[in-house]
């Protein structure tokens, strides 16, 4: 059983429309509002969830993918966690975010089954559904990678340049 979870940014009610067009039997679906965890921090819920074999984490949050101790919680559960482009799913309005994710459950559904655990996506801004088209977003050891590297290029930089300080 592969279980997912949808957070309590994303609607409950979409998730009983991807339950009425029968979501495969070998996938159990689950919100925060079937158990009684409405409004509780994050990092509780994953940490729970991933306890109880949870693979895949569906999230309207944004703050999940920018607040560190969210996203550390993420990566190190080894949850994999899928992510709507914000500003545009939020412009679609409750139809429009229902027919999204009635288009994009079957990318998420092969997801849950093919991501390495703890990756991290982004589902485009189109109603497409093609599983390439998911962008894998980088974890946190690439980005602290990539910043010290930035730092790194900065300090060679500054110290290749001359002193004019002898005036």
């Amino acid at each position: 059983m592969t279980l997912i979870r949808f957070d309590e940014c994303i609607n409950h009610r979409i998730v009983d429309a991807l339950r009425a067009i029968r979501v495969p039997q070998n996938f159990q679906l689950e919100t925060p509002q079937e158990l009684a965890q409405r409004g509780q921090p994050d990092v509780n819920w994953i940490e729970d969830f991933a306890a109880r074999g949870g693979r895949l984490v569906v999230s309207g949050d944004g703050n999940m993918r920018r607040v560190q101790l969210e996203r550390a919680a993420l990566e190190a559960s080894g949850l994999i966690a899928v992510f709507p482009h914000m500003k545009w799913y939020g412009s679609l309005g409750r139809w429009g975010q229902a027919a999204f994710f009635l288009v994009w459950f079957p990318a998420i559904m092969r997801l849950a089954e093919e991501a390495e655990a703890g990756a991290h996506f982004r589902i485009p801004t189109s109603l497409s559904g093609q599983f390439e088209s998911l962008e894998q977003l980088k974890s946190l050891a690439e980005i602290e990678q990539e910043r010290e590297e930035k730092a790194a290029k900065r300090e060679a930089a500054r110290q290749a340049q001359p002193d004019d300080t002898d005036g």
